[in-house]
């Protein structure tokens, strides 16, 4: 009896360690999106991550981008837009702003990114408050080195 019971174990543990490396797998090749606004129909920002690179139209690295693009509405990057502007309450630059909402792929909430907080409540809020601070607030060097970094994670 001990012995079906200790083959019966050993066989579960299989399935187990499989699903533990996908789950890992999966959340490592990411896609992160942002949005802004309030209410039911918030507006897409952008993305950023490894399924989200320079590359791809809707990434907030792609300087050519929609959302990339410093002279696009709709880029964090635009010092005179509605997300870009610090004085604006829309803007994650912006210290009284709630910040920008972040979801994975599935639209599950990540948490918000917002840079002018004390105690930041995310890594990634952290890091991009770090940069935006290093480059004196020019977002065209603070987006530089986020990409930078968000890419080689």
């Amino acid at each position: 009896m001990r012995r079906t019971q200790k083959i019966f174990r050993n066989r579960l543990k299989i399935p187990t360690v499989f699903l533990a490396c996908i789950f890992v797998t999966n959340y490592s090749i990411s896609e992160t999106r942002l949005y802004g606004g309030t209410g039911q129909n918030p507006m897409f920002l952008g993305c950023f991550g490894e399924l989200c690179d320079s590359n791809h139209p809707s990434s907030i690295c792609n300087v050519k981008g929609r959302y990339g693009s410093q002279g696009s509405d709709l880029s964090i990057w635009n010092a005179d837009s509605f997300y870009g502007n610090e004085y604006r309450k829309s803007s994650l630059w912006n210290k009284g702003s709630a910040g920008l909402v972040m979801t994975d792929s599935s639209r599950m909430f990540l948490g918000r990114l917002k840079v002018k907080q004390s105690n930041p409540t995310n890594n990634m809020s952290e890091i991009l408050g770090n940069f935006y601070s290093e480059s004196n607030k020019d977002l065209l060097q603070t987006q530089l080195k986020f990409c930078n970094s968000v890419m080689r994670q």
